[in-house]
């Protein structure tokens, strides 16, 4: 069954809000690469998503949880299968003309938002971003590719 939720219209929604965002004020603190970045990731953050949980995968010891270690199951997945697919069909590969040292700034910082949308780290993420501001602090290149 298709996922309702997690669909192109939602993928399309998460990279419109990302770019107001980047519009109003973001792109402030992220350097070029970054924002670009951060626009991929709103486009793939769930893709394939299968509408189940990290929390059913993992109490279910299904073939994604088993094979991610119950770690941030389905962000893991979104990943793997996003490299998977770029690798399996080259007119998809989206970052087939950049760079390797490029493709590897890029593909570390994919990681690293996406498995931030893991919804276990929300409230770490949240109190850190609220500690941050609340100190009016220049926060870290890996803390800010997180939010």
């Amino acid at each position: 069954l298709p996922n309702p939720y997690h669909s192109s219209l939602h993928a399309a929604d998460v990279m419109q809000a990302v770019h107001w965002m980047l519009l109003h004020g973001l792109e402030d603190y992220l350097t070029d690469l970054e924002a670009i970045t951060i626009l991929i990731a709103a486009i793939v953050h769930d893709l394939g998503h299968d509408g189940l949980t990290n929390a059913f995968h993992k109490n279910t010891l299904s073939k994604q949880a088993i094979y991610h270690n119950d770690q941030s199951i389905l962000e893991n997945y979104h990943l793997s299968h996003l490299f998977a697919s770029m690798a399996q069909e080259p007119s998809i590969d989206i970052l087939a003309c950049v760079p390797n040292e490029t493709f590897v700034q890029i593909r570390s910082m994919l990681i690293t938002m996406i498995l931030s949308t893991d919804m276990t780290k929300h409230f770490d993420l949240i109190k850190g971003f609220t500690s941050a501001s609340q100190l009016q602090k220049k926060v870290s290149r890996e803390f800010r590719i997180t939010l």
